[in-house]
């Protein structure tokens, strides 16, 4: 299992490992926390798309297969369908085992329901795709009508033993609804009025007599009425009527919450209802239709919130309870049962145990922090007791650069094996990739952190405490530098601890060594790029071995033996492969090591693209690879191989040598051995500090044979270093038998000879540790520079811990060296240079970093990327002020932030000329990898989104989906207006206006002295009568004027009765925005209060 990032899903609702659903996005929107062992997140313009596996705006979905990106136009699409449909069946309806949307186009009405009662829904490859035959089946309404016609007849007369299609059925209509929501072709199947028309069809099903807890056809009727209602809409008739069933499965907790299809009905269920009332149901009017008339249907959440003697592997059942008892208690003629109902589960489970925090969230973000007797939820204090009972030990490697915290039953024989794996793994993945500088400085992963539980159970603790899902293996978080996982059984997982740590750590290599920026970040994980990449390598590395290159893992190659030729995945289908499915893992790894076997130049083409970002030659290496029928000819008879030596094959983990305590051995004498063993020039060591051992690294440069080229100059080395560590290893000393070695740098000398950087690292021997710890050399490039003119080269960040720096030795690339800590150079060509920094400490120590400088002939215009990370993000000027922005080609992406005090609803909007050239994401600070929100409204030129924010710190995130220049307007309000809302500068004029003003709500502003006005605005759907009042403490000197947007130089209206300190009026407004001017004629500081009642 992969686990670099947590997965994608559907922000609505997502089942967690703990069964708890939590604080879902807004209404059909698709949150991600990213997790490349489960789907990917890329940037597609407008709009992401989406690989939904817990739900599909909302409900659950079982992936149907790889969905395609939408990266065609729909003229595009449109003419692939003419060409299609000019290409006869080959098969007859009932010999078909699969139908395209083109199939079911021909078909008519009646036909189309014959054949959907008759097949699986799997079986239809497109739902929830579009192409352009999806349009053409969902834009015909009579079809859809057809359908739900058909679905009302089989609720009708669907028996225990024949489901009359029904799951079918809501498939494809559940796939039309889908598609409605993300494209605007088949919008009109997301309006209200839509989703109501399946109404009269779910209330059929529910009065059948076999819509009852059952056999597994019931059970799946029952299911499939749930996602439909999660996709569509539900009433308080429909309600009502669920409740008996509800209340029947937990009348039965125990014997129907072990039935995994039951469970799983029931689930959907809750889920559906749940998703409709918290996400659909957003306006205060439209909750009073439900207000106090589901009680009987609430009580049954309660009921499951406090099932205390409920077995482990209910408690996600019980989860939910608590869930939706949070989330849906408003709903209850006493909103305030909630509260009581989870304070007393807070007494009722074990202090800090999962559904103790289940409980105390639902308490922190729906009831104001606040238990039903007024005590504070101090959330954040709970978590750091949950950290320190659950992972109570911590240990440090590397002189704190590698960090362990565990469980108390984690030995330490298990951390030794996983940090010694961890060094196998990365000598082997630099020499492939060769490069061991870290592509960028500063980020979270310079210190890793591995995080393990002591068994799967507490692992379900991580998603309270750290705020990370829990249904995988294993989870790598790029953003933090850390890696979630668990201890296991064999009888608990196929993949040993130390196997899934390798393929783990292979993801902090590929995020550190490889990939530019943060994962979902960039051009490159646009479309789908890299997961067979990534996937694909960190199965292939985690074969990692010492001194016997990379294996193939029985694991892996096992799974390629279930599939004949005809079923494999070809080489197109691996280099496109989304996440949604496991296949690809094995088929990725089977990619990368026919390329490691076979091709190995494409391979260090492809990492070279990927390092240097170049998206465009990355494409055509895949289109290359994808179209060539000899490549593919090759892949499969590597796939061939591979499943024909399966038994000869292993699975790589660490040796005991590794434990063993080294015998006694100078250090120096270590040192020299390495150096005439290997022949390796200008040598340097460095010593480092753990908790059980302490090792060293030694680095030297290796001249070889005169070269051959670069591919068997490679090839020569790797074989060298293996023989080095093998020839070390005879000696007596046991110490060599815990040494790995990569190379780097790879040059070719003035005389013709091949020559690498390369790198042993060993345990020391008890007592060889001289103390002094190595200096921190940062050189801070890469650099860029032009001929003829000054670069400057800096060393800052450069320190010694436990002495001083004693000289600095930098080697400009070109023959010109400079002993100053922070030189400048000329540079007289253009190009690429190697540059190097050696400092030596006051032990002697020297350690030297290098980067490269390039040179051009013409200074480019630099880019103004002042805001385009998290890290350098623009504080948001205020709420509810449009503020203007512009893209270019030099800054694709800017990123603001803002604070939100307390739970509450937030508009964002993007404001883009067409609506086209820019998309945005938002996230919040507790994960800066996974974003929470993203336009999935576009009216016009209005990009926009509504969300239920918990308090923190959230970033905008707006960027560029052409190369072109583009102008934008981009704003953040406090939905509907908050008591927070505060006047903000500068709104001096009608461009700058405050906005949205919260209607019936003061707000508070002040004319200071060289502030003369300021500017509010609001908009109204329909006529209403305004009052409006301003208040203020001065005898005179303000006014206020206000103005329809039709005409913004004559007000509409303005102070009628004035009565001192107040100013008021009443106005019957007509539709559409307003603006209100307030103002002052003295020279004087005034504060004052204005409120727009309507």
């Amino acid at each position: 299992m992969n686990y670099k990032w947590l997965s994608m899903m559907t922000a609505s609702a997502v089942l967690l490992s703990n069964g708890a659903l939590w604080l879902p996005a807004p209404a059909n929107a698709a949150t991600n926390t990213v997790n490349k062992s489960v789907f990917s997140l890329s940037k597609q313009p407008p709009l992401p798309q989406f690989k939904t596996g817990a739900g599909v705006l909302g409900a659950e979905v079982t992936p149907l297969g790889e969905e395609e990106l939408r990266t065609e136009t729909f003229s595009q699409l449109e003419k692939k369908s003419k060409r299609a449909k000019r290409q006869a069946l080959q098969a007859t309806h009932a010999e078909q085992q699969t139908y395209s949307m083109s199939d079911l186009n021909r078909l008519s009405y009646e036909e189309l329901v014959e054949v959907l009662r008759k097949i699986e829904w799997k079986d239809i490859p497109d739902l929830f795709k579009f192409n352009s035959d999806s349009v053409e089946f969902y834009s015909d309404r009579d079809r859809v009508q057809a359908v739900i016609n058909a679905l009302e007849d089989s609720g009708r007369s669907f028996t225990d033993h024949d489901a009359r299609g029904i799951s079918t059925l809501v498939e494809v209509l559940r796939s039309g609804y889908y598609l409605g929501y993300y494209n605007k072709e088949l919008k009109y199947l997301d309006q209200p009025e839509y989703k109501e028309k399946v109404l009269p069809a779910v209330k059929t099903i529910m009065a059948n007599k076999y819509f009852a807890w059952g056999n597994n056809t019931q059970q799946e009727v029952i299911g499939a009425t749930g996602k439909l209602i999660s996709n569509t809409t539900v009433d308080v008739e429909i309600i009502t009527k669920m409740t008996g069933l509800v209340s029947d499965f937990i009348d039965h907790f125990d014997e129907y919450g072990k039935d995994r299809d039951m469970s799983s009905s029931f689930y959907s269920v809750v889920q559906g209802i749940g998703y409709v009332l918290m996400w659909q149901v957003r306006e205060p009017e439209d909750q009073k239709a439900f207000n106090g008339r589901i009680d009987n249907y609430l009580e049954q959440m309660f009921r499951i919130a406090h099932k205390d003697r409920a077995s482990s592997d209910l408690s996600w059942l019980v989860s939910n309870g608590l869930y939706y008892t949070g989330s849906l208690g408003h709903y209850h003629s006493t909103p305030e049962k909630g509260n009581q109902i989870l304070t007393e589960a807070m007494n009722l489970y074990p202090k800090l145990s999962e559904l103790y925090f289940v409980a105390a969230e639902q308490i922190f973000y729906h009831y104001d922090e606040k238990n039903y007797y007024g005590n504070q939820i101090d959330l954040k204090q709970l978590k750091e007791e949950g950290k320190k009972k659950y992972l109570p030990n911590r240990y440090e490697f590397d002189g704190g650069s590698f960090i362990f915290r565990t469980g108390d039953q984690l030995t330490e024989e298990q951390l030794q094996r996983l940090y010694w794996a961890a060094k196998e793994v990365k000598a082997q993945f630099h020499r492939v990739v060769g490069n061991d500088q870290e592509l960028e400085k500063g980020n979270p992963d310079d210190v890793l952190t591995v995080v393990i539980y002591n068994n799967p159970d507490e692992y379900r603790m991580n998603k309270s405490l750290y705020g990370y899902e829990t249904e995988n293996g294993g989870i790598y978080i790029e953003g933090d530098g850390t890696f979630f996982t668990y201890d296991r059984t064999p009888e608990q997982s196929i993949y040993s601890l130390e196997e899934l740590f390798r393929h783990e750590f292979t993801h902090y290599l590929q995020g550190r060594y490889v990939v530019p920026g943060l994962f979902g970040r960039g051009e490159m994980y646009q479309n789908g790029r890299l997961p067979w990449f990534e996937e694909g390598g960190a199965e292939f590395f985690a074969g990692a071995t010492r001194t016997d290159g990379i294996h193939p893992r029985k694991s892996v190659v096992g799974n390629l033996r279930y599939d004949d030729r005809s079923s494999r995945m070809s080489v197109s289908d691996t280099l496109h492969a989304q996440y949604g499915s496991w296949n690809f893992y094995n088929y990725g790894f089977a990619m990368q090591y026919h390329l490691f076997q076979n091709d190995f130049p494409m391979m260090d083409s492809i990492h070279n693209a990927i390092m240097k970002n170049d998206v465009a030659q990355f494409d055509r290496y895949i289109e290359q690879l994808s179209r060539d029928k000899r490549v593919n000819d090759a892949y499969q008879q590597t796939i061939d191989e591979l499943v024909q030596n399966y038994e000869d094959w292993d699975v790589p983990l660490v040796s005991d040598d590794y434990l063993k305590d080294v015998e006694p051995k100078q250090k120096e004498e270590i040192y020299a051995e390495i150096s005439e063993v290997t022949g390796l020039r200008d040598v340097e060591t460095a010593e480092h500090e753990s908790e059980f051992f302490n090792t060293f690294t030694l680095h030297g440069t290796y001249i070889g044979d005169r070269s051959a080229g670069e591919k068997q100059d490679w090839k020569k080395m790797n074989q060298v270093t293996d023989d080095f560590l093998k020839k070390l290893s005879e000696k007596s000393w046991n110490g060599y038998r815990t040494v790995t070695a990569y190379f780097v740098n790879y040059k070719v000398t003035k005389d013709g000879r091949f020559s690498y950087d390369v790198v042993f690292h060993g345990k020391l021997p008890e007592g060889s540790y001289s103390g002094n710890l190595a200096p921190v050399v940062e050189i801070n490039g890469p650099y860029k520079g032009v001929v003829g003119e000054s670069v400057s080269f800096s060393s800052k960040g450069t320190r010694d811990k436990d002495g001083k720096i004693m000289s600095y030795q930098w080697d400009f690339g070109d023959g010109q060296t400079s002993q100053e800590e922070n030189p400048t150079h000329v540079y007289a060509e253009a190009g690429t240079y190697e540059v190097s920094l050696q400092v030596t400490d006051d032990a002697k120590q020297k350690v030297t970093k290098k980067t490269t400088v390039t040179i051009s002939e013409k200074a480019n215009k630099p880019s103004d990327n002042s805001n385009d990370s998290f890290e350098n993000a623009s504080k948001l000027e205020a709420f509810g002020k449009q503020i203007k922005a512009e893209l270019s080609q030099q800054k694709q992406e800017e990123v603001y932030y803002f604070d939100v005090k307390k739970p509450d609803n937030i508009d964002v909007s993007v404001e883009v000329k067409d609506g086209k050239g820019v998309a945005w994401l938002l996230f919040h600070e507790d994960d800066l990898k996974n974003y929470i929100a993203y336009p999935n409204q576009v009216e016009g030129n209005q990009l926009m989104a509504t969300l239920e924010a918990k308090p923190g710190r959230y970033y905008l995130n707006v960027y560029s989906t052409t190369e072109e220049p583009v102008s934008y307007k981009y704003q953040v309000s406090l939905a509907g207006g908050s008591k927070d809302f505060a006047e903000s500068e500068p709104n001096n004029r009608f461009e700058d206006a405050n906005g949205p003003l919260p209607l019936g709500e003061p707000v508070k502003g002040i004319l200071q002295e060289d502030d003369n006005a300021d500017v509010y605005r609001f908009e109204l759907k329909k006529e209403s009568d305004l009052e409006i009042i301003l208040k203020h403490t001065k005898k005179e000197g303000i006014n206020w004027l206000l103005y329809h947007e039709d005409d913004l130089k004559n007000p509409v209206s303005y102070p009628v009765e004035i009565d001192k300190g107040r100013m008021s009026a009443t106005y019957t407004a007509e539709p559409g925005l307003y603006y209100l001017y307030v103002y002052k004629y003295q020279d004087e500081v005034i504060p004052y209060t204005i409120l727009v009642n309507k």
